[in-house]
């Protein structure tokens, strides 16, 4: 019990705000038109180093091209033409489609349908085209037997094609839709019963509304459609976590033509909440993701947008029970319309990694941590408390640094208050320490790590998984 106040009071005390620094990222030879549109994260050639699969498509269709951004180091990039033959290159996908530990590219288009790039491990591709219309792929094991399939949701359908080995695919039509609208579509286990599940939204037609839907999967690939919300205006983009610390699947929407980013709070028994998370964003929300910056054990969100005049790039810090605080990242111009979230400078947090269609560059904001809030607790020490991998599966590691010798105590809590394991207690002189928790035969769950550092104490959520 006095560790749930802890939760609540302290970590405005000891924590400050996650802070991102903005660079744009210097690329040589890059084609005179670029016009960046959707970004992925990968290292195509082994080099140990995040490289970037850009696709850039041109309005008139005759500068349309899928690149490389290779990853040089010291922060260069170098660009190389993946293809430049395909109209309309837009959404992306990276993943092992044959199993030979390379990251290959699926690419749809708004003209040609979708093609594959096997990557042969040096950035080498070669391509398979398939006569499928589609927007956005995914890349992911969707019926379980251990290799990599394909999910896409296309104009009027959504699809899936089970890979057979030997990049030989089988169509499935999941469903035929009236309209789909943007990159809508998200693979999640909805009714955790350990199988994948479709959440995405549509416009129908004969009803004059736009649907959020999901397709329940009955464990052998076949849906059942069921609505979770109708709405005037369209679901521009949406993603699936559990927000609120409950062990079930929230969603999370933006509405471009409103500027509302809405989240569904899963009640249980297909039932949702629909709560108005903020309806202030400056210009036409574009574009939004889930992911735990501030390494606090939940999922915050980010969402970007704009246009050449007005642009924004939104961080959501979720407090664990579905309460949110918006901060404005960056406000400058950009037509921003995707973007990804990757460790890109290897430091053990998420950076936001957007493409901007005006000005023409690639944007990364680079996640440096929290920051102290009080002139005592400044004066006290300096630290920067990492816990990762948070969630983990075994093993987790607390860091932290201290600039005066003080007091310190970490310990890992059970939510009955009970004390599971002692990190330190004692005197500590100034420096870096790093401290691992091997939990053991320690069930699955959510546990806290209580840190106190000289008058200072704070706790927070540390999730096993099972």
């Amino acid at each position: 019990m006095i560790l749930a106040v802890l939760v609540g009071l302290c970590t405005a005390n000891l924590f400050g705000q996650v802070q991102f620094s903005k660079v744009v990222l210097e690329v040589e030879n890059l084609p005179e038109v670029f016009r960046p549109f959707d970004v992925k994260a990968a290292d195509l050639n082994g080099d140990a180093l995040l490289d970037l699969v850009v696709t850039s498509p041109h309005p008139q269709g005759d500068e349309d091209r899928l690149l490389w951004l290779r990853n040089d180091g010291n922060d260069l990039f170098s660009s190389f033409e993946i293809d430049a033959t395909i109209d309309g290159p837009e959404g992306i996908a990276v993943g092992d489609l044959n199993d030979d530990r390379h990251p290959d590219i699926a690419l749809s288009s708004r003209l040609n349908g979708l093609h594959l790039f096997i990557n042969d491990g040096a950035a080498n591709f070669s391509r398979i085209d398939v006569a499928l219309n589609s927007k956005f792929p995914w890349i992911l094991d969707f019926d379980q037997d251990n290799d990599q399939d394909l999910l896409v949701i296309g104009v009027f359908g959504i699809y899936w094609l089970s890979n057979m080995g030997e990049l030989n695919f089988t169509l499935d039509t999941i469903d035929f839709i009236d309209v789909s609208h943007n990159r809508c579509l998200i693979p999640i286990d909805l009714d955790n019963d350990l199988d994948w599940d479709i959440v995405t939204a549509v416009y129908s037609v004969s009803e004059g509304n736009n649907r959020l839907v999901w397709y329940e999967n009955d464990g052998n690939e076949n849906f059942t459609k069921d609505t979770i919300d109708t709405q005037p205006v369209p679901f521009w983009d949406a993603d699936v976590s559990d927000l609120d610390g409950d062990a079930d699947q929230d969603i999370i929407v933006i509405h471009w033509e409103t500027n509302e980013t809405v989240w569904y709070e899963n009640m249980g028994d297909n039932n949702f909440a629909r709560h108005v998370l903020d309806s202030d964003f400056n210009q036409n929300p574009e574009s939004l993701s889930l992911g735990d910056l501030d390494q606090d054990g939940d999922q915050d969100v980010i969402a970007v947008g704009g246009n050449a005049a007005i642009g924004e790039v939104i961080f959501f810090e979720n407090d664990g029970n579905g309460q949110f605080a918006k901060r404005i990242i960056d406000d400058s111009q950009g037509n921003r319309r995707h973007f990804s979230l990757a460790d890109f400078d290897a430091d053990e947090d998420l950076d936001v990694i957007v493409p901007n269609n005006f000005p023409f560059e690639i944007d990364l904001y680079l996640n440096e941590g929290r920051t102290t809030l009080t002139s005592e607790t400044e004066n006290a020490f300096v630290f920067n408390l990492r816990c990762f991998p948070n969630p983990s599966q075994k093993e987790t590691n607390l860091s932290f640094v201290l600039r005066k010798s003080t007091y310190v105590s970490l310990q890992i809590y059970d939510l009955s208050g009970s004390i599971v394991a002692t990190l330190v207690q004692e005197e500590l002189l100034p420096g870096s320490y790093d401290f691992s928790w091997d939990r053991g035969e320690k069930k699955g769950g959510v546990y806290l790590y209580k840190f106190q550092v000289g008058s200072f104490v704070s706790a927070q959520k540390l999730i096993l998984l099972e």
